[in-house]
């Protein structure tokens, strides 16, 4: 594979809808932590984050992309800006 081709596995990713999140830990929020994961895969991250976390999560919002060229790069994107 030369330097600019991509595996299968990485257009797969790109090409998946995609969801930015937004995490709220503990009551008063304590942190908030912003990420991205694969549509499909939404629910078993954030489990994957409770169980890591003694502090009670809140999902505080969700942006979607579903849309247009590589939505897993939009939304890797939109990740970076609101960061």
């Amino acid at each position: 594979m030369g330097k600019n081709e991509k595996s299968k596995y990485q257009s797969d990713w790109e090409d998946s809808p995609g969801v930015v999140y937004f995490l709220g830990a503990g009551k008063p929020y304590i942190a908030i932590k912003i990420g991205i994961t694969k549509k499909e895969t939404i629910e078993r991250r954030l489990r994957h984050i409770q169980t890591a976390n003694h502090e009670l999560i809140e999902v505080l919002g969700l942006i979607l992309f579903e849309d247009g060229d590589k939505p897993m790069l939009q939304a890797e994107k939109k990740e970076k800006e609101l960061h």
